[in-house]
């Protein structure tokens, strides 16, 4: 498959995921206050988003800032990252070296301040989701102790509780090796190299472990509700909630789909960084001085930049 194709599939992939993510977004509001609002029932476990912990009516807001959190920030945020530097590939050069992509000057210099912000918003997004996760936990349990209900006591419960924590810690590990620059008290390179591997496992796990949560508690929540219990006509509020079950599943497969398609270089995060010293990782410019020649994609590349010590 050539380059500019799957190129065009990972930035489709990606966008595909981040309609998808926000249109779950969209429905779970619709669905908790509208169809779970006081304003179309009288049914007292429907009354919409109303932030009131004296009264048992927080739960509304648990799938709203779960939702929220683990699949729309979470994979806008992750996307943001990985994705964000695709369209500042250096030009390709039509002489002897097609294979290879030849930078200008300016693309690598800009390369370091892109992958700077492109950190900072990362960091900013999943911090967002791990805070509307937090406070979607604390909707649930409030409400639970209000009405006298027991907590972690479904499977949706446990698989949720286990998502969490991984995100906690995928969150604490991304600060501590990965946000601190090395030359303020961060981490090394070779540090960085070691735990890159750990740090993408618990990402796609919480992504993957975000949809099933999110399956699982729909399926619970309509159960209970009986919303899909008319054997006649299928309810508007069983369609929302089942559609957002399809969109938060596929948004997340979407955007793994589109992670997994970066070109291999890009997510070798172990492999040592090229030797300033070999000819084979130098390329002339036009006033015949060296410069260093970044792999393919290089705008996505987590390696060590040998120059800063930094990802």
């Amino acid at each position: 498959m050539e380059k500019s194709t799957k190129l065009f599939i990972v930035q489709a992939l990606g966008a595909i995921a981040i309609c998808l993510s926000l249109t779950s977004l969209i429905l779970v509001y619709l669905w908790m206050d509208d169809y779970l609002g006081t304003d179309q029932h009288m049914d007292p476990h429907k009354y919409g988003l109303e932030w009131d912990d004296t009264e048992g009516k927080l739960w509304n807001y648990h799938p709203l800032l779960m939702v929220t959190g683990f699949i729309s920030v979470n994979v806008i945020g992750v996307l943001l990252y990985r994705l964000g530097g695709i369209d500042s590939e250096p030009a390709r050069s039509n002489g002897a070296h097609d294979d290879v992509n030849e930078p200008t000057e300016a693309a690598v210099t800009d390369s370091a301040p892109r992958k700077t912000l492109l950190k900072i918003l990362h960091v900013v997004f999943q911090s967002t989701a791990l805070l509307l996760a937090s406070l979607g936990l604390y909707a649930v349990f409030e409400n639970h102790d209000a009405v006298g209900s027991e907590n972690l006591y479904m499977a949706h419960s446990w698989v949720g509780m286990t998502t969490y924590v991984a995100f906690c810690l995928q969150w604490v590990m991304g600060i501590l090796f990965f946000a601190i620059p090395a030359d303020v008290g961060g981490f090394s390179g070779q540090a960085r190299a070691i735990f890159m591997p750990f740090h993408v496992i618990l990402g796609v796990f919480t992504m993957l472990g975000a949809s099933a949560a999110t399956v699982s508690g729909i399926s619970e929540k309509i159960a209970y509700l009986g919303a899909c219990a008319d054997d006649d006509q299928m309810s508007a509020e069983c369609r929302i909630a089942n559609s957002l079950a399809l969109t938060a599943i596929f948004a997340v497969l979407a955007a793994l789909a589109a992670l997994m398609l970066i070109p291999h270089s890009s997510m070798n995060d172990n492999q040592s960084p090229p030797s300033e010293n070999s000819d084979d990782n130098q390329i002339p410019s036009e006033n015949s001085t060296l410069i260093t020649k970044p792999s393919t994609y290089d705008t996505f590349d987590h390696r060590v930049d040998s120059s800063t010590n930094q990802y």
